[in-house]
C-alpha cells in the first residue's frame, strides 16, 4: 500500500522548484496544528465514516444475505 500511495507526493516534491529566499522569511508564530475546528471536523468525519461502514455491514450481511466474505468486501470498499 505504501508503494502505491507514496509515489505521487514524492514526485510532486521532487519536481517543485526550490525557493531561493526561503531562509530570509521570519519564523512563523507558534500555532497548534490540532485546533478546535480541526478536531470537530475530525470527530464528525470519524462518526460519518463509522456509521457508513456499520450500515454497509448491516445491510450487506443481514438484509441482502451476502456471505461473510462478500459482506467484508462491501465494507472494505
Amino acid at each position: 500500500m505504501n508503494l502505491v500511495t507514496d509515489n505521487m507526493p514524492a514526485i510532486t516534491l521532487g519536481v517543485n522548484p526550490t525557493s531561493i529566499d526561503i531562509m530570509e522569511e521570519k519564523p512563523r508564530k507558534h500555532e497548534n496544528i490540532l485546533n478546535h475546528n480541526l478536531l470537530r471536523l475530525l470527530a464528525i468525519t470519524a462518526i460519518l465514516m463509522a456509521s457508513a461502514t456499520l450500515a454497509a455491514s448491516y445491510i450487506s450481511h443481514n438484509i441482502l444475505n451476502y456471505s461473510d466474505e462478500t459482506a467484508r468486501t462491501v465494507v472494505l470498499l
